[in-house]
């Protein structure tokens, strides 16, 4: 999220105002929120709290094996988590069409080849 935060800084600073469109990544921001929100509390979660449950009741080593991970309630929450994951992935799409497209509409650079680079003021 961090580096979506540092892509979306620096684009702002160097694309045309104009052409920026706030919609598309309000649209995104929501999505990958919710999708990572439903992530974490749909099937992280509760797995890690059944995981834990095993481990204090058969030791830690039952509670990594493939059976484990083979039960009907785990599989039913993996097969879940394909709804936030979905919602996440749709907030990825939007942000890379928004990147894509705002990358023909970038700012002139207002220094040529040969121009010095002014100095900073003291």
């Amino acid at each position: 999220m961090f580096a979506i935060a540092v892509l979306i800084y620096s684009l702002r600073n160097v694309v045309k105002p104009e052409k920026w469109n706030d919609t598309w990544l309000k649209w995104s921001f929501w999505l990958l929120n919710i999708g990572l929100f439903g992530m974490v509390f749909v099937s992280l979660t509760p797995i890690r709290f059944i995981q834990l449950k095993e481990a204090f009741d058969n030791g830690y080593w039952a509670s990594r094996t493939s059976e484990f991970l083979q039960q009907d309630i785990i599989q039913d929450l993996l097969l879940w988590r394909a709804v936030p994951d979905t919602i996440f992935l749709i907030g990825v799409i939007i942000l890379v069409v928004f990147t894509i497209k705002i990358m023909f509409h970038l700012k002139k650079p207002k220094y040529k080849g040969g121009d010095s680079i002014p100095e900073a003021e003291e």
